[in-house]
């Protein structure tokens, strides 16, 4: 368990939609990307277009398909300590 897997399984964290809920950002915009939609976990795992590389990286390193889910992500770290 680290840092950044535990805000991506809580949705707490850096998140904007988080920091926004707990009133210390104004809207929930994406920091990296800027879009309108709501920055969470999803957003950062799945949308963002600034993560691509580090998703691809991701993808590659876990054997993911393409339309990978958080649930998907998890099981795959969870079957060896080099995943």
């Amino acid at each position: 368990m680290s840092f950044h897997l535990t805000q991506v399984l809580t949705d707490h964290g850096c998140f904007s939609k988080y920091l926004h809920r707990i009133e210390k950002k104004a809207d929930t915009t994406c920091f990296m990307c800027g879009m309108d939609d709501e920055d969470d976990a999803y957003h950062t795992l799945r949308e963002c277009p600034m993560w691509d590389t580090q998703r691809l990286d991701m993808r590659k390193k876990l054997n993911l398909a393409r339309d990978f889910t958080l649930g998907d992500v998890i099981d795959n770290i969870m079957t060896s300590r080099e995943s």
